[in-house]
């Protein structure tokens, strides 16, 4: 009595959860010959539309783990199935079969519907059930005012998803704009969306996050134009043949200096609260300044800069642990403080050493500065020095050189940690990277040559599974030892006009930027009127702290440094501690 058609045989026994399918003919017996018991789990789904309720059938489904996994000898033979695809029938249904217990994710593909990803818990000999809802495509017009550029070229359009930073896979689309000024998307996801609006040659002229209008009602974009008029001059004398680049917020216009020193062109119209910065590389120098400038408005229309470079040199030299010159050291300057008066104090410079390990770096002002560089030998201890008014400043760098360390990191149970990628910060020099662990949870990463801790970072499917300071010393390897995520929630509030670098960081000497938080997907964003509210969970127990640091942040073993010691100082720190269970609401002190 089985009706004909194209029907599944599920098997649910000694642990094992299979699911087979087979076509049954009418008035035909149907030989199904041997079914092995393949052990785990299954997954059952049927896709929907969002809006019908219609199933999607000819829809892509692809299984993969979800989430740190910890390779035990009853895991391991499942190594082979990482991920399983399959196509929707007519109905919409799909299976997925023999999978271990475990968090899984399923990723859907549909040419009809924006692509999405559900997670689901596999439990050992039984089936999951899911039903997963797929929002449609919709048809969308841009258009942007005005409709070419002031040179006379088209712009170009580029769109994609906001969770496109935390999800890669959802990609971007772009086309370039008619003279009309008007351009026709097709199948692009309903929900909200970061637009950039760039020029021919690539540069981003406007950048915004917006919903999308209701039906086929139009985007309208307007990019407000100004006319630049600039002057770069250093000891009185102008500057010629020197690259300029002009930006504020995302956007950014480049030009060249003539032989007075002056530059004109047309960028979009900054607003009151965007502040400007230019960047400017001096021919003939191997020096890139860039500094804050204020501008001028001659009307409504033109936009007035004068740039003006300072009268002093830094000459810097690299040495390495036997008192040698390096050649070939990016040697970064960041400005600290300057005496009042004089101009920008924020400036930042960088060059490269010659032959002979010096750096001469031009056209700087008077004031405090940091210096730190990299090499592919190791990396400059980070140094404060002072450069005095018309006078050159001299001073010596020392490369701190590099070592191998071997890491084991082992979960709370005591089993190796896989499917993890560790990154790590030197306490002594700004030595960063990063690489996967392999299947028995070791990792070899670069430290700085003297570096008795660095800060650890644990990654894995986006997530942060633990961070803290690790002491190092001299020996060869380390053996880490990670606690359980908690099940607390750490609520952050960022306003949106926020000016400085947000810093998370936890007395264990976890270090990250709040752009971080964002990539995670245990994360989620509620947008407020004035202000962001971040929510992240899966984070280890314990106390952390939100900073804003107003300078630049690349002082990251100053940073390192002081969160290992577990004292941060800068600005006002609000601080508390992530309990299991508990909410932790931090908010990011205003700037001082």
């Amino acid at each position: 009595d089985v009706p004909q058609g194209t029907l599944d045989i599920r098997l649910l026994a000694n642990g094992c959860a299979a699911v087979y399918r087979f076509d049954v003919k009418a008035r035909a017996n149907t030989a199904l010959g041997p079914l092995p018991c393949v052990p785990g789990g299954s997954i059952a789904a049927r896709v929907r539309d969002s809006q019908s309720g219609d199933t999607v059938p000819a829809c892509v489904a692809t299984v993969r783990p979800s989430g740190p996994r910890v390779e035990t000898d009853s895991t391991q033979r499942f190594a082979q199935m990482v991920a399983q695809s399959a196509t929707c029938n007519a109905f919409g249904f799909f299976q997925a079969a023999g999978l271990a217990p475990g968090r899984y994710a399923i990723a859907t593909d549909s040419r009809a519907h924006a692509p999405d990803t559900a997670e689901v818990e596999v439990i050992a000999d039984s089936e999951t059930s899911v039903d997963l809802w797929l929002t449609p495509f919709r048809a969308l017009t841009v258009r942007v005012s005005p409709p070419v550029a002031p040179d006379g070229r088209p712009w170009t359009v580029e769109l994609r998803t906001s969770d496109s930073v935390a999800d890669p896979s959802r990609g971007s689309v772009r086309a370039t704009v008619p003279h009309g000024g008007e351009v026709r998307f097709s199948r692009i996801p309903p929900q909200e969306h970061d637009i950039e609006i760039l020029t021919q040659d690539e540069q981003l002229m406007t950048a915004l996050t917006t919903s999308l209008p209701d039906g086929d009602a139009p985007l309208e974009i307007r990019i407000p134009m100004v006319r630049v008029v600039g002057r770069v001059t250093s000891h009185n004398q102008p500057v010629a043949g020197a690259s300029v680049s002009v930006s504020h917020g995302v956007n950014q216009r480049a030009f060249t200096t003539d032989d007075n020193g002056r530059f004109t062109g047309w960028m979009r119209q900054p607003s009151s609260d965007e502040s400007l910065s230019t960047e400017i590389t001096n021919p003939g120098t191997n020096t890139r300044i860039v500094q804050s400038v204020v501008p001028r408005y001659d009307g409504d229309q033109t936009l007035e800069l004068e740039v003006t470079l300072g009268v002093s040199r830094v000459l810097a030299e690299v040495v390495d642990q036997k008192g040698q010159g390096v050649s070939g050291v990016t040697v970064h300057l960041i400005g600290r403080s300057a005496p009042s008066g004089t101009a920008n104090p924020r400036s930042v410079m960088d060059t490269k050493t010659d032959a002979s390990g010096m750096a001469t770096i031009v056209g700087v002002s008077p004031g405090r500065y940091l210096a730190y560089g990299y090499h592919p030998s190791g990396n400059i201890q980070p140094t404060e020095f002072d450069v005095p008014p018309e006078n050159d400043a001299s001073v010596q760098l020392h490369l701190a050189g590099k070592r191998e360390h071997l890491f084991e990191f082992v979960s709370s149970q005591g089993s190796p940690l896989s499917g993890a990628t560790v990154s790590i910060k030197s306490d002594s020099a700004m030595i960063s990277n990063h690489r996967p662990v392999d299947g028995l949870g070791k990792v070899t990463l670069q430290v700085a040559e003297n570096s008795n801790r660095s800060a650890v970072t644990v990654w894995a499917e986006s997530q942060m599974l633990w961070g803290g300071c690790v002491e190092i010393g001299n020996g060869d390897r380390t053996r880490v030892t990670l606690p359980p995520l908690s099940t607390g929630i750490l609520r952050i509030t960022r306003p949106l006009q926020i000016r400085g670098n947000p810093l998370l960081v936890s007395d264990q000497g976890a270090v990250f930027l709040a752009s971080d938080l964002l990539r995670w997907r245990r994360t989620t964003v509620t947008e407020r009127e004035s202000e962001d509210v971040i929510e992240v969970t899966g984070l280890a127990a314990g106390r952390y702290r939100a900073v804003l640091d107003q300078g630049f942040l690349l002082d990251t073993a100053r940073v390192v440094q002081a969160a290992c010691a577990g004292a941060i100082s800068f600005d006002d720190p609000s601080a508390g501690t992530l309990t299991p269970g508990g909410v932790l609401e931090l908010k990011w002190p205003a700037p001082k």
